[in-house]
């Protein structure tokens, strides 16, 4: 939840490789340039890791990409990125640590949101009177609309976004979600939830950037004449797995009928869930030797603190 980048060189330094990173996979990665090459076994889950082929989809796409960039990440372009930066050189070093260790990190969020969009949608749509699957595909496509504009926000105010939507759990719950001309979206205007995520992150997180955009939206699909961008190319990818492989055998839920919170309840569900991110992220840190607490907690702007005090 805390990044310790948040804003600066360092954290455009990172972005920018991660752009370069995505382009290169994005014309490398055949199953996104041709999604009807996913595999059926792409979406096989297997319990306890999940219950949900949409989520299973999603670990595999990671898998993939994660795989590749083991592979590949070595031939970014890191000595011209650091230099148009001006980083020093811990920062180049932790920079570059990053991006070799936490790419499933820097991907997970964004190709997790995208399939918990595609999980809820049949059940959505099955409650509104849609019960034809070859219709959900398109349904689903049409929710990158509401879920880019918490794309367009931090980490951090994203995170709430999704949490709330998804009761703190990992699928969506059906009765925060409707259908809105030809496409789902959130019951509570998405630009609201992303207004009210911005406040709560800001209070309990001074300083943090709650005005991000999420880095495939700026990264191109080279080659491309219908997807613009990675963003675009992850949406079509998902599309095309769930109306092939996923959708024809969904039995949508018993329908429940939609709910909207009032401002209040949508506020101290928000609070709630930050509290909860701090202090994992605070026991994360303790787990940190002294090295790697110095860096963050110096990123942070915290300094001459005794570490000692924080062991056991």
């Amino acid at each position: 939840m805390i990044n310790p980048h948040a804003a600066g060189a360092p954290a455009e330094a990172r972005r920018s490789l991660r752009r370069e990173e995505m382009v290169t996979f994005g014309a490398d990665l055949d199953w996104l340039i041709d999604p009807t090459l996913i595999p059926a076994s792409a979406t096989e889950f297997t319990p306890p890791r999940t219950n949900d082929p949409c989520e299973a989809l999603a670990g595999w796409m990671l898998d993939q990409v994660v795989d590749w960039s083991g592979r590949f990440h070595y031939e970014l372009n890191y000595a011209g990125t650091f230099d148009k930066h001006k980083l020093d050189p811990v920062d180049r070093i932790v920079i570059r640590d990053t991006i070799r260790k936490q790419t499933w990190g820097a991907y997970a969020p964004g190709i997790m949101a995208t399939s918990q969009v595609f999980e809820v949608t049949p059940h959505v749509a099955a409650r509104e009177g849609i019960t034809d699957p070859a219709r959900w595909a398109e349904i689903a496509l049409e929710g990158k609309n509401f879920a880019s504009a918490y794309a367009r926000s931090g980490t951090d105010v994203q995170a709430l976004v999704r949490s709330y939507l998804a009761d703190g759990k990992g699928i969506f719950n059906t009765t925060k979600f409707e259908l809105s001309g030809s496409g789902i979206t959130t019951i509570t205007p998405v630009e609201k939830l992303v207004s009210m995520a911005k406040e709560v992150t800001t209070l309990y997180i001074p300083g943090a950037n709650t005005a991000n955009i999420c880095t495939a939206m700026q990264a191109p699909m080279v080659g491309s004449a219908n997807k613009q961008t990675m963003y675009d190319a992850f949406w079509d990818a998902f599309r095309t797995a769930a109306e092939t492989h996923i959708y024809p055998s969904v039995v949508p839920e018993t329908p429940k009928e939609p709910h909207q919170d009032s401002e209040d309840e949508i506020y101290a569900k928000m609070r709630e869930t930050i509290e909860e991110f701090l202090r994992r992220d605070v026991a994360a840190l303790l787990e940190c030797d002294d090295f790697d607490m110095a860096q963050v907690l110096g990123a942070l702007g915290i300094t001459g603190v005794d570490l000692t005090q924080f062991k056991s």
